[in-house]
């Protein structure tokens, strides 16, 4: 075996610096090391050993920075639903599963009048996964009466009953919950994500609505594992590659240390069921082809932050009227020419290790257990408090960003440099409000 680091011997930090201070003017001295202002993070080039703290924890060992040691990376292609009609929806449905999902996410909105014969015909719930988001007792009763009580092994429901308090359904899901568990209740981080927050605020609003889930459910009689396998967390993911990453691999840590807490019986109660689903914030509508790039980089960023289900948001959304049938092709091609042809799904952690990452990850961890402690010292996200704190956070960073984008300090091709010469409309969707957020679009 060659004896490399014999050739190589290491190099300290003293020295490194005093080279660089020998080659560099001060001007490029100063550009190795700077603030991102948006994100609250120090990017610092000049890192080794010394100045540098490595997860040492292996894959599959607590505190899960790493993942939970899946021998086989892999991850669900999906797509969501929107309900509007349901034979329209069923053919959209059947049309994402011929075409390469794996998975796919009907939202019903408000809907009480379904016929779910309709929706759900020919689609066979037995091999794939799917996620069914309401938001009332009478759609869950009308799914309960339609698979005669008995949910596939891959069906789950999804309800975010932080953002809609649905008394009613909460109780009635839980009663069933006492029995057997499933993923139910949903940390909506994406949402909070395409209002304009940083990583730092996704991953404590994050913590602090697990954190209140697990409360209610404590509280109504189930025991911590039984309370931790009722919930799922979804995340946006954008353009910040390296950030995007680390910030899937902070708060796997920073949630196992405050499930720690709660002295769970089994270690399985520690892993947590992860969906990435691409921005919306950060889509153009006026050079539309752009957004299949930033799309292509979002996905890499969730595999290699190994997720559980990617699902790729049509940049068409935006668009009201549109038919959505070029961009809803591209996000299901995107995963899956990423995982036949780049073959970079055989690997787990593959960037684990690397300074950069390893040191974003800490400054993610230390920030938003910080921002969190916050919350909770104000009642926690459930009060108003709490909740307007954040809100305000997230207000500055929002027009933060805005500024940056038309000061050209902060640049997306097609948007603010290198645009196109056709006139194109830019009416945005009238996107619906979080947690009295308004959403938010680099166009806008």
């Amino acid at each position: 075996m060659i004896k490399i680091e014999n050739e190589f011997p290491p190099v300290k930090l003293k020295e490194w610096k005093q080279q660089l201070e020998k080659d560099l003017s001060a001007d490029q001295l100063n550009k190795l090391e700077s603030w991102d202002e948006f994100q609250d993070l120090m990017s610092n080039a000049i890192l080794n050993s010394e100045n540098s703290k490595v997860e040492l924890s292996k894959i599959g060992q607590f505190p899960f920075t790493k993942g939970y040691g899946n021998k086989n990376f892999d991850f669900y292609n999906s797509q969501t639903i929107i309900f509007e009609e349901e034979e329209k929806c069923n053919s959209i449905a059947l049309e994402c599963l011929m075409k390469g999902c794996s998975s796919i996410q009907f939202d019903l909105g408000d809907f009480t009048i379904l016929n779910l014969d309709v929706l759900f015909n020919e689609i066979d719930f037995r091999y794939i996964s799917c996620f069914i988001s309401i938001r009332n007792s009478k759609q869950y009763d009308l799914i309960k009466t339609y698979f005669g009580s008995i949910f596939p092994e891959n069906l789950f429901i999804s309800y975010d009953h932080f953002e809609f308090r649905n008394n009613d359904l909460l109780d009635i899901l839980i009663e069933e919950l006492k029995f057997k568990q499933f993923k139910t209740f949903v940390i909506s981080g994406h949402y909070l994500h395409d209002t304009g927050a940083n990583a730092t605020q996704e991953i404590a609003f994050s913590l602090a609505v697990g954190n209140f889930y697990l409360n209610e459910l404590l509280s109504k009689g189930l025991d911590i594992d039984q309370a931790l396998a009722c919930i799922h967390f979804t995340f946006g993911v954008s353009g910040d590659y390296l950030v995007e990453i680390s910030k899937i691999r902070a708060f796997r840590k920073v949630w196992s240390l405050m499930v720690s807490k709660y002295e769970p019986k089994h270690m399985c109660s520690f892993v947590t069921y992860i969906t990435s689903f691409t921005a919306l914030s950060n889509k153009s509508i006026t050079d539309k082809y752009t957004n299949l790039i930033r799309q292509t980089s979002e996905v890499l960023a969730a595999m290699h932050a190994d997720v559980d289900r990617i699902n790729v948001t049509p940049y068409e959304n935006l668009l009201g009227d549109s038919d959505k049938k070029f961009s809803r092709k591209m996000a299901i091609n995107i995963p899956l020419i990423l995982i036949e042809e780049s073959k970079i799904n055989g690997d787990i952690d593959v960037l684990g290790g690397s300074y950069t990452v390893e040191d974003i990850t800490n400054q993610l961890c230390e920030n938003s257990w910080k921002l969190f402690g916050d919350m909770e010292q104000l009642g926690g996200i459930q009060e108003n408090e709490a909740k307007t704190y954040l809100k305000n956070l997230i207000l500055e960073k929002r027009l933060l960003k805005k500024s940056k984008i038309e000061s050209k300090e902060l640049i997306y091709v097609g948007v603010n440099k290198y645009q196109t010469t056709e006139n194109v409309e830019s009416t945005l969707t009238n996107y619906p409000e979080y947690m009295n957020l308004p959403f938010f679009n680099i166009e806008m």
